[in-house]
């Protein structure tokens, strides 16, 4: 080593970005990317001419310098930057309201660089309590402070999860925590080569506390992101290098098996047929299975990728095809190098150059070939060859996924003994989108080279990336409206944006491994890893668990983003959800645990991960930077900010002590018990049974929790149950939203068409209830579910759980005169009481139709916030094809009209709104019981009472607040009755638009005050017998005249009603007789709002298709000119799965519901077909198409 110091430098210019230069020719930049982030590059000579060019952007950014023959000073919106030129270059970083910097240069140190070598150095000043964290995936401590690390990357199989280093992944980012600031920056060094970080490791008594990063090639290039808050950092860390481009597919939350037993096996295709219906047996839901390497390989039990092993699997494609009907997905290991002497393919690569190469010939290294410690050599694909990325997609689409499997990417580290071997660098990794073109000035990844250059200069994470982005590339060709799911076992920065799911590699089954894994994965998380992380449940390699610790690490899995069982032991023996019958009850338990909060898991994902870069799993400081005790809470995680893990990673265990940050409240899910922790935290002791269905945790109080049904796997059947457990805050509290994200959790069309349904879900409490509410925020996708139950699952909980169904201007409660307390009901399973109400927002010129489940009450429409309309607005409503007027709202005069119509269970109904105003309908579920009729809107009788009297409309009159009328009041409930009602015709809708013009004003404002005057329903029912008894004496002298006038009238009303509806019966047979005639040539249109038009040409018989079944279709295929491009009209029918996205949207829209022998014509929009990929060479972008389809079988 020839360690240098670059010193000298001097501003050139006073404009952005800022540019240094020294006598020697060293350039230093600094560029502005953020208020919060800034980057820096020092470049010897070499690389300022040729390298880093790209980051040259003269763009303005906000900032204002001062300056004087010693230093400068760079200040944005948050952070102040000093750089000192005399006596010695030095980066000093400062927030605006500190004088002490929060990170500093290592004076007379701070940047180096080798005359020999392209290795350079950035020394810094360690502050003695700062604590680190980050680096990916690292062993032992959560801190990392007074270690040393190498970036190297291992195929390191049991290793020791608190002392090995290096691990499977590459990431130099670090995040810096203060405990006497409390404040955290973090620091990105965006390099790929070889990497050392020492974090206090080393010391040098004349230089005092010191880190140093030391990267062994290129620019030394990094991001310095201030937060001071970490969730700040991570947000803007992400933003830099990708967070997920798409959503995970809903079934990769579920249990994904594994074993490397089954593939080494003989049998392997029984085998694994055989664990599916032990799935089945003993009622374990499973969503997948990972297919080791063994079916890979040769006679001489050489592993040969993309090759089959006909013996241990005779027909592969049977195989898929029965366990992806069973719902369950084959994952197929695949590895990144090829034996020398035994890969079928090898000679065709290496005259194509497609390997790393060396010099002449291909780079060998020595890798594994088939038995425990056999190795051979081996070359690695060189994926940035053109040769080498060609051969791994069209390999990938022949030889696995066109015969139904999906991808796992295993053994990618590319561990290169010799740095002087090339990669060719002729394909760029161009789908990751700040890595190599990046739209934010400043912002891009390492510089990536475009001709031939070694392995040092270059780096091996740039193969992983490639790797990664010639597998995504091959799925989204393959199935362009399918989520492209991919599995690797080694990550580097950017790959987070297309691959779903990673984990902690080759664990060993021991105790200390459930314990430090857990700081493994927090780091993992904190450093934008995939977020699907997880960990081999049970341990992979190793003696087979026993009972004790499989239950303690199935308890604590449940919660990591990816869930897999998977081993390789030592006796040959594999780790299965029922090896000890013993267990098998708490194992069962807690895998029906994980489905039922798959959709909690799924909201989290879409929330944190997809929209903001953000972990799942995190550490507790993470939610709770304000009380440093947590700053080393390490064996605790949080799962989203509001659930407190706390596993047991001890044997003989029946309690854990865990620590609750201070100032918080939380209540123990086990048990529902509450805990305040004051000021100074808390640490309290609770119970962890082994027949537990999870480790336990912690609900702070305010939050809620979703959860879903347990099913074999996740598409087994309609997810239709959907309930919401709320934990609220003692006393009175703010109203606190929890967000539910629902989409058909397979196909890309959340992302395409907006097809998703975001619904936020609030409670705000007071001394005596608990009100909840329901807001649907985008619906652009149905549910299978047509009710969000909410529970408090608290036992000590007495407040009354109340829903109201409008806020008002200021957010408070409105319209109290509509609201009741909702019926409840006792769950037959937890005991637990739910409550559940609806809410559906309609848009002009769309119609929501739905075949009533559950009954009903629409109990208020209102105007959305945003009128588009000051006209006049009419709501219809159509029950079992005849329509009504539910409401008619105007802008500034009637903007909310409260309703009381209930609708009962089987009844067909058709909302929609004529005008240009979206109008919210709010209401609830409700049960029929011993005090309350439910009455539907078209049964209700000649004078439109709804059968319910808890709302007394005399009553409400007679209280009114001064500044309200009668008639005001009236004309809103003259409008609540629909029987007789018929929908109005455009003409007399313009006729009445005077009169409506003139309508009485009732706002909001004066709703919530008439509210707020309410009296008790004590005094209402005094005040009532009062009035009673007033009336009593006047209606007795004419009641016995109104007696025999009615009965009269009932007498001559009974004849006329016998005598009419003979006549209608002879006229109904008739009629029903034409009409079963004419519907047999009927052609019915259906135009949904997505824009499929489906046409019924001819009505099969029997019963209709649902999703899940397989059938079989016969079609032509058009676009709009007539051209056919596709048909199926004899020989083997076309069969897929409807309902599971093997096919566009438009079919498996268009094909649900048909009977046997049916057909229809389907006119399917771009967006529910091919989009603006279209499939070329047949279908062009933006193609609308039209098929001729018919129903042959299904089953």
């Amino acid at each position: 080593m020839r360690q240098n110091i670059a010193e000298g430098f001097l501003l050139k210019g006073n404009q952005h970005p800022f540019i240094f230069e020294n006598p020697g020719g060293h350039v230093f930049k600094i560029m502005i990317v953020s208020s919060q982030v800034i980057r820096v590059q020092y470049l010897t000579p070499e690389e300022a001419t040729s390298k880093a060019e790209h980051t040259i952007n003269t763009s303005i950014q906000e900032v204002s310098v001062e300056k004087d023959e010693q230093s400068i000073e760079i200040k944005t919106s948050n952070i102040r930057l000093v750089v000192t030129l005399e006596p010695s270059f030095q980066l000093s970083w400062y927030s605006l309201d500190s004088d002490h910097p929060f990170a500093q240069d290592l004076a007379y140190r701070s940047y180096g660089y080798d005359k020999a070598t392209s290795d350079k150095w950035h020394y810094q000043r360690r502050y003695e309590d700062n604590l680190y964290y980050g680096l990916g995936e690292r062993a032992g401590s959560l801190d990392l402070s007074g270690r040393r690390f190498r970036l190297e990357r291992l195929d390191c199989m049991g290793y020791d999860a608190e002392n090995s280093d290096p691990l499977y992944k590459f990431c130099p980012f670090l995040i810096n925590l203060s405990p006497s600031s409390k404040q955290a920056y973090g620091i990105y060094y965006n390099n790929f080569s070889g990497t050392t970080l020492d974090l206090g490791q080393e010391l040098d008594a004349m230089w005092g506390p010191y880190t140093y990063y030391h990267c062994e090639s290129g620019v030394l290039d990094y991001y310095m992101i201030y937060g001071p808050s970490v969730s700040s950092i991570v947000q803007n860390y992400t933003l830099i290098t990708s967070r997920p481009r798409h959503l995970p597919p809903r079934y990769s939350l579920g249990y994904l098996a594994s074993s490397m037993q089954y593939a080494e096996a003989d049998d392997a295709q029984t085998q694994i047929e055989s664990f599916i219906e032990k799935c089945h047996k003993y009622e374990i839901p499973c969503d997948g299975i990972h297919l080791s390497s063994g079916y890979t390989t040769n006679e001489e039990g050489d592993r040969c990728v993309f090759t089959w092993n006909n013996t241990r699997f005779p027909d592969p494609i049977k195989l898929a095809q029965k366990l992806n009907t069973a719902g369950v997905r084959i994952f197929a290991n695949i590895k990144p190098w090829m034996l020398q002497n035994s890969h079928p393919d090898y000679e065709q690569i290496r005259k194509e150059k497609g390997f790393v190469w060396n010099e002449t010939e291909p780079s060998r290294v020595m890798q594994w070939r088939g038995g425990p410690n056999t190795m051979g050599q081996a070359s690695y694909i060189d994926f940035s060859s053109e040769s080498g990325y060609a051969y791994w997609k069209s390999h990938v689409k022949e030889q696995l996924l066109e015969k139904g499997y999906q991808l796992w990417l295993d053994n990618n580290e590319f561990t290169l003994p010799d740095d002087g071997h090339t990669f060719a660098c002729q394909v760029s990794p161009d789908q990751y989108a700040n890595l190599v073109d990046s739209n934010i000035p400043f912002l891009s990844g390492p510089v990536i080279p475009k001709s031939r250059t070694t392995v040092k200069e270059v780096g091996t994470p740039l193969q992983t990336l490639l790797m990664i982005q010639a597998s995504y590339e091959a799925l989204l060709e393959f199935k362009p409206n399918q989520r492209p799911f991919l599995i690797t076992r080694s990550a580097t920065p950017y790959c987070n944006e297309l691959v779903s799911q990673t984990w902690s590699g080759d664990n060993s089954t021991e105790w200390k491994t459930i314990k430090y894994n857990i700081p493994m994965g927090l780091s993992s998380g904190l450093c934008g890893m995939p977020a699907g992380y997880g960990h081999d449940i049970g341990g992979f390699t190793g003696p087979k668990p026993d009972p004790e610790i499989f239950v303690r690490w199935v308890q604590q899995g449940v919660f990591w983003a990816r869930f897999s069982i998977h081993s390789w032991n030592s006796d040959g023996s594999i780790t299965e959800p029922w090896m000890f019958p013993e267990v098998l009850p708490t194992i069962r338990a807690a895998l029906q645990f994980r489905y039922r909060i798959i959709p909690y898991l799924y909201t989290l994902y879409v929330s944190l991960a997809f929209r903001k870069g953000e972990p799942l799993v995190r550490p507790v400081f993470y939610d709770h930077q304000h009380d440093i005790n947590t700053y080393k809470q390490e064996f605790e995680f949080m799962l989203g900010p509001s659930l407190l893990v706390a596993p047991v990673y001890e044997p003989g265990k029946a309690t854990r002590k865990v620590y609750l940050p201070s100032n918080t409240a939380w209540y123990h899910y086990q048990t529902g018990k509450y805990f305040e922790s004051p000021q100074e935290g808390s640490f309290v002791e609770v119970p962890s049974k082994l027949t537990d269905e999870a480790s336990p945790f912690f609900v702070k109080a305010g939050s809620m929790m979703c959860f879903g049904k347990v099913m074999s796997n996740v598409h087994a059947s309609d997810d239709d149950e959907r309930r919401v457990q709320i934990f609220p805050e003692q006393g009175v509290s703010e109203r606190k939203t929890f967000i539910l994200y629902e989409d058909d959790g397979d196909t890309l069309y959340h992302e395409t068409g907006g097809a998703f349904a975001e619904i936020h879900v609030w409670m705000e409490t007071s001394d005596t209830e608990i009100l909840v509410g329901l807001e649907i925020v985008n619906d652009g996708f149905f549910p299978y579910y047509d009710t969000v139950w909410v529970t408090c699952p608290i036992a000590s909980e007495t407040r009354k759980l109340v829903f109201d169904g409008q806020d008002d201007d200021e957010g408070l409660l409105a319209n109290r005169v509509s609201m009741r307390e909702l019926p409840r009901i006792v769950d037959d399973d937890t005991f637990h009481v739910y409550t559940g109400f609806m809410g559906l927002i309609c848009h002009p010129g769309k119609t929501y139709t739905q075949i009533v489940s559950a009954p009903f009450r629409i109990a208020m429409a209102s105007l959305d916030e945003e009128v588009k309309d000051n006209k006049r607005t009419t709501v219809t409503v159509n029950v079992d094809k005849k329509e009504y007027v539910l409401c008619t709202l105007i802008p500034n005069k009637i903007e909310q009209q409260p309703l009381d119509i209930t609708f009962v269970e089987g009844e067909e109904v058709t909302f929609a709104v004529k005008g240009e105003n979206v109008v919210h309908l709010t209401g609830n579920y409700v049960f029929n019981d011993d005090d309350e009729e439910i009455v539907s809107g078209d049964e209700s009788g000649e004078s439109g009472e709804s059968g319910d009297e808890s709302f007394d409309e005399e009553e409400f009159m007679k209280n009114l607040p001064e500044g309200v009328s009668m008639e005001e009041v009236k004309a809103m409930l003259a409008q609540q009755d629909m029987s007789g009602s018929e929908i109005e015709s455009d003409e007399e809708i313009e006729s009445d638009e005077e009169v409506e013009e003139e309508a009485p004003v009732v706002n909001k404002k004066r709703a919530a005050e008439a509210a707020k005057e309410q009296p008790s329903k004590k005094q209402k029912a005094e005040a009532k017998k009062a009035e009673d008894a007033k009336k009593a004496e006047e209606t007795k002298k004419t009641q016995e005249a109104k007696k025999t006038q009615e009965a009269k009238k009932a007498e001559d009303a009974k004849k006329a009603e016998e005598a009419k509806k003979t006549e209608e019966a002879k006229k109904a047979k008739k009629a029903e007789a034409k009409k079963a005639e004419a519907k047999k040539d009927e052609k019915k249109v259906t135009k949904l709002p997505n824009g499929l038009i489906i046409e019924d040409v001819k009505v099969g018989e029997g019963a209709s298709c649902k999703s899940g079944q397989r059938v079989g279709m016969r079609y032509i295929g058009k676009l709009t000119s007539g051209k056919v491009f596709d048909k199926n009209v004899s020989g083997k029918p076309f069969s897929f799965l409807l309902g599971r996205g093997e096919v566009i949207k438009g079919w498996d829209i268009g094909v649900a519901g048909m009977k046997a022998g049916g057909e229809r014509k389907l006119t399917i929009p771009a967006p529910l077909a091919y989009g603006k990929r279209g499939a070329p060479p047949d279908i062009p972008k933006n193609a609308t198409l039209v098929f001729d389809i018919k129903l042959v079988s299904m089953k």
